[in-house]
């Protein structure tokens, strides 16, 4: 069949519309991240990056019995390592890291005793990067942990710190903000993101606080037991937070936000994709990532913040 060049240019356009089409639908189609080595049978969660996006943080929550611990993973020749628990886990539960932005300092929540006192709180701890080892585990002051429940503790770049808490009876978000080389005491967010009708969980802030996603649980448009949500900060007040949507949020649940060190990817732990087996046939199924336990996926960011990007 012959073809005119005006015929011939309407089938590339077409072609190239086409392979366009697809790549964008798969950008928006959330993938198991480290598949096999990061996300395998156990159960993963909080995921945090150095600057340089080569070494990932993330939490492992055992199902024989053992406590939650921290690991990390480094991307040697686009490939993700065997992953190394770290050195400063304990006895106790380790959850929830978060590198700073200088990669000098590492925050995570535990319930371990804070001196010697154990009343089985979850309180914000960090530690402090010796040559090329973490150092010793030290409490943040009573500024933040003050005898509730302190969890998933994010970083704005100016060093503010953020977390969720039961402080006031329920689970909302609050600021602790960074002046003078310390943090004052924590504030509840401002504005429609928290509800005493909601528990708003685990939460990721850009790094000049004007977004910021976090799980909430009970609101009437959400699609599982858990969705996340962006809310955009607007001279303090926070916005009434909008669905992400179908192509993250699931009838399972989704939760623990992260954001790649550049903020073009998100990242979270969802409980999606179970295999379609209703029994352990050779205990296969139990063995894989598909198992029904969490996984962290990854998904482009970009084109899910409704507006498009921030101005």
């Amino acid at each position: 069949m012959f073809l005119t060049s005006a015929h011939r240019d309407v089938c590339i356009v077409t072609l190239l519309l086409t392979v366009f089409a697809s790549l964008c639908a798969h950008s928006q189609t959330p993938r198991i991240f480290g598949a096999g080595v990061i996300s395998t049978s156990l159960d993963e969660l909080n995921t945090s990056f150095s600057s340089d996006g080569n070494t990932v943080y993330f939490s492992i929550s055992p199902t024989d019995g053992h406590t939650g611990m921290i690991a990390h993973s480094v991307l040697v020749d686009g490939v993700w390592s065997k992953p190394e628990i770290e050195l400063f886990n304990s006895q106790y539960n380790n959850y929830d890291p978060c590198v700073s932005r200088d990669d000098k300092r590492l925050f995570f929540s535990s319930d371990r005793p804070i001196d010697g006192h154990r009343d089985g709180d979850f309180n914000i701890w960090y530690v402090e990067k010796q040559g090329d080892r973490w150092g010793d585990p030290l409490p943040l002051g009573d500024q933040i942990n003050d005898g509730f429940n302190q969890f998933y503790p994010t970083l704005a770049s100016n060093g503010n710190l953020y977390f969720n808490s039961n402080k006031d009876g329920s689970y909302d978000l609050y600021v602790s903000r960074y002046a003078n080389g310390k943090y004052m005491p924590s504030e509840k967010l401002k504005g429609k993101l928290n509800s005493m009708i909601t528990r708003e969980g685990d939460a990721i802030v850009s790094s000049d606080e004007k977004f910021i996603v976090a799980t909430i649980y009970g609101r009437p448009d959400s699609f599982g037991s858990g969705d996340l949500y962006i809310s955009y900060n607007h001279n303090d007040e926070w916005s009434e937070p909008i669905n992400l949507g179908d192509h993250v949020n699931s009838s399972s649940k989704e939760y623990a936000p992260a954001f790649s060190s550049d903020q073009t990817k998100l990242y979270f732990t969802s409980y999606r994709e179970k295999s379609k087996s209703s029994t352990f046939e050779n205990d296969h199924r139990i063995n894989t990532a598909l198992n029904g336990l969490g996984n962290i996926y990854e998904i482009d960011f970009e084109q899910l913040k409704p507006g498009g990007k921030h101005p």
